[in-house]
């Protein structure tokens, strides 16, 4: 879907990878970044930069991809969502202009990508997991 998309463009680009995953089944909890090191090799000095995000929930680990990216001395770096949780308690918007696809309620979803331990990625629709489901699977 990404290679679809990034097709369309009309100006020279590349394409990095970085997981960053803060979840252990439905707990937030400390980061873990993979890959990062990418980003710490000034490769992204001076460019614009954009992060493509799943979904944004309390927004702690967009905020911490944003200060490492404008530490490395980016010219512009844009957070962009499919996602975007509104009313989540703890919420931090520390990562300044965003763009998000859906803004959704405080739910834990599944689908298109979006894993609990690891399993429901291929989904290929979002849907909230119940409470039946989390103990199901756990």
């Amino acid at each position: 879907m990404l290679c679809d998309e990034l097709s369309l463009a009309s100006v020279p680009f590349e394409v990095d990878f970085i997981r960053a995953k803060s979840y252990l089944g439905t707990t937030s909890g400390a980061l873990e970044i993979s890959t990062l090191e990418v980003a710490t090799k000034g490769e992204y000095s001076n460019k614009d930069v954009i992060i493509v995000e799943d979904i944004i929930d309390r927004g702690k680990t967009m905020t911490i991809l944003v200060s490492k990216f404008k530490n490395e001395g980016v010219k512009t770096v844009l957070p962009v969502s499919l996602l975007d949780k509104r009313d989540v308690k703890g919420r931090v918007r520390d990562f300044g202009q965003y763009m998000a696809g859906f803004s959704i309620a405080d739910e834990f979803v599944v689908g298109f990508g979006l894993d609990y331990n690891e399993r429901f990625r291929d989904i290929k629709d979002v849907y909230i997991l119940s409470n039946e489901g989390v103990d199901r699977f756990r």
